[in-house]
């Protein structure tokens, strides 16, 4: 076997690879946002949330950080700036978009702002014009996205407050592409983009939470909801689907990475059935159907 056969392999093993972190991060990502929803209805403020996901993801970090010193590798700027993006403001912002709007509109336009804004730095920073192939996938998507989000498909909202959640959305999908961004451009590792994340922020959040709620606010609440949003905000979501992008930026790339985050409405959706006995209209499926035919038959083969 010769060298070309060599690197060829290796390439298909690391696409390989690539495309399952990205599959796990998106499914971990639209189940999420399914019981960050469940989360604000069952009584949860969003404040408490980003309590739960950084004082446990915090917690089951902290002796990787102690036994590797993370933040001297990463860089204290560095850390701070991820931990900006992708820390307490980011999950805060997110999750406050559910007292205004609902769950499909969380899952859809968080995950267009967050692959437009990653195609548009993969588009800026390799010079490359807009073609009218990619125009026409980008009006495609955007039909798609209507579809599926369209308020008079959710009765128990009132679509007037929609506007707010849909800009925290965006706001927060915007943040997570400039994260990933960065984990690429200063090539961070991964695990240490995920350890440096989740213990600064439990370092810098959980005692201003505790400062202005009271230890005690916490234990108010509905046992068996906390445990479950441990589980999903602290473990899943705070730890595994932050590592598991990030696995995925550095197998991929940027530009081909940010897609998979297209299959977190299909994913949420399902959730969405299981929890809220939500059955999406025929208009919502063929919506999700546009925007996946968008991605990968229009951005996909512009950034092969």
């Amino acid at each position: 076997m010769n060298n070309s056969d060599n690197m060829q392999q290796s390439t298909e093993q690391n696409d390989f690879t690539g495309v399952v972190y990205g599959l796990i991060g998106s499914c971990i990502w639209g189940s999420y946002m399914a019981v960050s929803s469940q989360g604000i209805a069952d009584g949860f403020s969003a404040e408490d949330l980003a309590f739960l996901r950084y004082l446990t993801s915090g917690l089951l970090l902290l002796p990787v950080l102690a036994l590797s010193n993370m933040f001297r590798r990463v860089g204290w700027q560095r850390s701070l700036v991820l931990t900006l993006l992708a820390g307490p403001v980011f999950a805060i912002l997110a999750l406050h978009g559910f007292a205004y709007a609902p769950l499909i509109h969380g899952t859809v336009i968080q995950a267009l702002a967050l692959i437009l804004s990653c195609l548009a730095i993969v588009l800026l920073c390799h010079k490359e014009k807009l073609k009218f192939s990619y125009l026409a996938a980008l009006l495609v998507l955007f039909v798609g996205l209507a579809a599926v989000a369209r308020p008079f498909a959710v009765p128990d909202h009132d679509g007037a407050a929609f506007w707010r959640g849909d800009v925290l959305f965006a706001l927060a999908g915007l943040m997570w592409a400039l994260f990933l961004m960065l984990v690429r451009y200063w090539q961070v590792d991964a695990l240490a983009a995920t350890v440096v994340v989740a213990v600064l922020s439990s370092l810098i959040y959980c005692p201003l939470y505790l400062v202005l709620h009271g230890p005690l606010h916490i234990s108010m609440l509905d046992f068996d909801h906390v445990i479950e949003q441990v589980l999903f905000q602290g473990v899943l979501s705070g730890v595994l689907a932050l590592f598991a992008f990030s696995k995925a930026v550095q197998y991929l790339g940027l530009g081909k990475a940010v897609l998979f985050q297209a299959f977190s409405p299909a994913v949420t959706m399902l959730s969405g059935i299981l929890l809220f006995q939500h059955i999406p209209v025929l208009s919502q499926w063929l919506g999700f159907s546009l925007i996946a035919a968008a991605l990968f038959l229009g951005f996909y083969r512009e950034l092969d």
